[in-house]
């Protein structure tokens, strides 16, 4: 990635995190036009994903973050965030498995922990 690119990108996250979500929104948009790695586009579509959410399109939303699953199925943070998205959007199936994975491979990590804190919702 590009260091403008990157700028981009930090700043997006920094919207997000911030509520600024139309700028953020427009910032990722703009970022995926300029990634090419696989692990880069992850990011910023699990950024874009979760801004998506935030502002209630779900449907886009999630396909951003099951799309940065994809480029990246070893990121336990985007795992989590499909899982949560799957359970405010009320598809339990497709989150209790989910859950149980990021718990069985990665054990000992915050999202695990969240993980599990998640799953004793269904005990």
């Amino acid at each position: 990635m590009d260091r403008e690119a990157r700028q981009k990108l930090d700043a997006a996250h920094e919207m997000r995190i911030n509520g600024h979500y139309p700028k953020a929104e427009r910032l990722y948009r703009e970022v995926l036009e300029q990634v090419d790695a696989p692990l880069e586009e992850a990011e910023t579509r699990h950024g874009l994903g979760c801004t998506l959410v935030f502002i209630g399109m779900f449907d886009e939303g999630l396909q951003e973050l099951l799309d940065a699953r994809e480029k990246d199925p070893d990121n336990a943070t985007i795992l989590l965030d499909v899982a949560k998205t799957h359970l405010m959007l009320g598809m339990y199936e497709e989150a209790q498995p989910e859950l149980a994975q990021i718990v069985e491979r990665f054990p000992d990590t915050p999202e695990a922990a969240e993980a599990k804190n998640q799953l004793s919702y269904f005990e």
